[in-house]
């Protein structure tokens, strides 16, 4: 596991580099997300309500909401035939969380802290890498089940887990909003699905993500392209009324678009090292975008030109990234020796986390 965002591969095989350009854009498709978001960049706050640049943003947003899912999905693709799982990795990726969390706090107050308030900040609190380090531990078990399964058993067992754990959500989410009903309908918790903030849906993804390539489903690049775009369209439409349901991480929708986008990149054909290597920082710029988003003016932006703001956010997210990129190179001199003495570690007390199909 190279990253969190990046499930772990054969080290002799090369990385596609069609994926990894995916991986890129869908890294900066959450720094856009987190352009737009209400409390962290506010762009959809600070637009003019009824322009052409809210428009915009709401297109965007319908884009790239998608993002995360994408993350899990192409992780249950690659990972789905290996069974070996680093625990030294993991701890690093905690470890990382908890090292971003204090730059964040330091940079935004100033004051260095002691005693419990130092151990609270101290703490990997970031919801993406403890649902995502919760389905990697399981997933050899996941695994296991997926592969005694043939064809036809797997789709129906995916056909299931997207009915209950989305489709019917969303029906829920649907009927909540427009009758008032109270708790107690959704299939993921008694309180609803959380917007697909929960390890059922980032399991779903892995899972599906498993049966694209267990069932080597394939379409072609201009079906995939205009079922992306119908996705967008509709989510658009959507999220331009009802948000919190159209952009949520477990509609059908939103899940759709991750499988339309990532089959059309599948087929692409691109070998380039320089890809693969920039590919490398996903996670730091997942980590590190939020603690600089602040000082790119973002509600000032979304003020101007429609031509202006979509310059600034494309200036935005490749600024990050770069950024970003040399950040890990830091970041990996100084976690290798870390690394290297946890991996001492768990061989000494012949710590083994594989699971044979």
């Amino acid at each position: 596991m190279s990253s969190v965002l990046s499930m772990p591969t054969n080290k002799t095989k090369v990385r596609d580099s069609n994926i990894e350009l995916l991986r890129i854009l869908a890294i900066m498709g959450v720094v856009v997300l987190h352009y737009n978001n209400w409390n962290i960049g506010g762009g959809l706050r600070y637009v003019e309500a009824g322009s052409v640049n809210q428009t915009v943003l709401i297109i965007l947003e319908s884009v790239f909401i998608c993002a995360v899912n994408l993350f899990m999905l192409i992780t249950g693709f690659f990972s789905c035939t290996s069974q070996k799982r680093n625990l030294s990795k993991v701890l690093m990726l905690l470890l990382q969380v908890s090292v971003f969390r204090m730059i964040r706090y330091l940079k935004t107050t100033g004051e260095v802290i002691s005693g419990s308030g130092f151990l609270l900040i101290l703490l990997p609190v970031n919801y993406f890498v403890i649902l995502y380090t919760a389905v990697y531990l399981i997933s050899p078990y996941v695994n296991l089940i997926l592969n005694k399964l043939n064809k036809k058993e797997i789709m129906k067992f995916l056909g299931l887990c997207i009915f209950l754990f989305s489709f019917w959500p969303t029906i829920v989410d649907v009927i909540k909003s427009t009758t008032g009903a109270k708790n107690g309908l959704s299939t993921i918790s008694m309180y609803g699905d959380d917007r697909g903030y929960t390890f059922v849906n980032f399991l779903l993804m892995y899972m599906i993500g498993a049966g694209l390539r267990l069932l080597n489903i394939k379409v072609k690049k201009r079906y995939a392209a205009i079922i992306f775009f119908c996705c967008v369209l509709l989510l658009s439409i959507w999220g331009s009324f009802n948000s919190s349901i159209a952009w949520s991480y477990c509609n059908p929708i939103v899940i759709l678009e991750a499988i339309a986008i990532f089959l059309f990149f599948r087929q692409i054909d691109l070998k380039s090292k320089l890809v693969n290597n920039l590919s490398k920082s996903t996670f730091t710029c997942f980590l590190f975008h939020n603690i600089i988003l602040d000082k790119y003016g973002i509600s000032s932006a979304v003020g101007g030109t429609v031509i202006y703001m979509i310059s600034h956010i494309v200036f935005t997210c490749v600024t990050i990234y770069l950024i970003s990129f040399f950040v890990f190179q830091i970041w990996n001199v100084v976690s290798k020796p870390i690394e290297k003495l946890l991996n001492n570690i768990f061989k000494k007390v012949k710590f083994d986390f594989t699971v044979n199909l």
